[in-house]
């Protein structure tokens, strides 16, 4: 794919929407926009595109003023959140049922329609990209919901526990005996508790990330 730095005319786009949006942007959210745009055209032009080529796709992605508008204009106008931009409200259910996929996920039937809903609208987004919609599909199927019904099937097998047979009576206590055996793996707290703040800490980032890219519009 040809990149800004092999065209002029992706160079001077991508500084004129950088200069636009660190003007009315959040710094965090300027270079994010920028990322996504330069991210968007890489895909969009051929190594072997025509002059014409690349300035189609150019003009398709829209100016840097109605680009920064889309970002910001939703705050401005109505001094709500970026995720309450009706324009991205596919993008802000899905995470929601990703996320409640995951917290409610002892009621399997409906935590597995969650899931399935929240990937489909995950793959019609155009506001994520590639690499979003493949961590996101390895997050929640892998790490996800399923995830948590198999600890959850699992989890007793692995405590460490003692099962005795036979009785003692008074009778008995000096000639007989119990035979005890320990069951079960005996996993250590610590590593659980590891293991819950990675997982934790795993599915955080996820959710932050694919938050913050819904609030970047993206031309499809």
């Amino acid at each position: 794919m040809m990149t800004d730095r092999q065209h002029p005319l992706v160079t001077d786009f991508l500084a004129r929407l950088q200069n636009e949006a660190a003007v009315r942007l959040p710094a965090d959210q300027a270079v994010e926009l920028v990322a996504d745009l330069r991210e968007h055209l890489r895909e969009s032009i051929a190594t072997d595109a025509t002059e014409s080529d690349v300035r189609n796709a150019v003009d398709r992605v829209g100016t840097p003023t109605d680009l920064v508008d889309d970002a910001v204009g939703s705050v401005v106008a109505h001094g709500g959140s970026a995720a309450a931009n009706p324009g991205n409200r596919r993008e802000t259910a899905a995470l929601a049922m990703l996320v409640l996929s995951v917290i409610i996920a002892i009621a399997v039937p409906v935590a597995g329609l969650l899931l399935v809903v929240g990937l489909i609208l995950v793959f019609m987004s155009p506001r994520w990209r590639r690499s979003d919609k493949a961590l996101a599909s390895v997050v929640y199927t892998v790490l996800g919901m399923p995830a948590v019904v198999i600890v959850g099937i699992f989890a007793p097998m692995t405590a460490r526990g003692t099962a005795c047979t036979g009785m003692i009576t008074r009778a008995e206590a000096p000639s007989s005996a119990q035979v005890c055996t320990s069951t079960g793996s005996g996993v250590p707290g610590w590593l659980l508790i590891l293991a819950a703040l990675a997982y934790l800490a795993v599915h955080t980032c996820t959710a932050t990330r694919l938050y913050r890219r819904a609030r970047v519009t993206v031309p499809t």
